[in-house]
């Protein structure tokens, strides 16, 4: 299945993705080609993990880097937990000890949040005399 093979490179080659979409894209692709290239379910899934093994192997595929990315990529726009969020819907999860080695990261969010809410002046009533 080379040309499975050759696709999922192609979508890496445009962007970083988890193990599980990567998965389930490639799993929709071959669903697609079923009826044509003759296929049964269990090829779909004997062929989708070969392909994922084969990507991890080479180094292709790295749920770590791409926790890095995601990371990286929507710290300036997101809050902590929302990037959690996201993470997680990709089949990621978060530990404390992410949190400690993206430390810096994310403590740089949660200040830019922190100094974003609290610049707003106040007012007393004594200002207004």
């Amino acid at each position: 299945m080379q040309k499975i093979y050759q696709y999922a490179v192609w979508l890496l080659a445009k962007r970083s993705y988890s193990k599980l979409t990567l998965q389930e894209k490639i799993q929709n692709k071959l669903i697609q080609k079923m009826e044509i290239w003759g296929l049964s379910q269990e090829d779909v899934e004997s062929f989708t993990k070969t392909t994922i093994q084969t990507l991890e192997e080479k180094g292709y595929l790295n749920d770590e880097k791409h926790k890095q990315v995601i990371v990286q990529r929507y710290q300036s726009r997101w809050g902590v937990q929302k990037i959690k969020m996201k993470l997680k819907q990709e089949g990621i999860e978060l530990s404390n000890e992410d949190c400690e080695n993206n430390g810096p990261l994310l403590m740089k969010q949660l200040q830019k949040a922190y100094q974003k809410y609290t610049k707003k002046p106040t007012y007393t009533y004594r200002d207004w005399e």
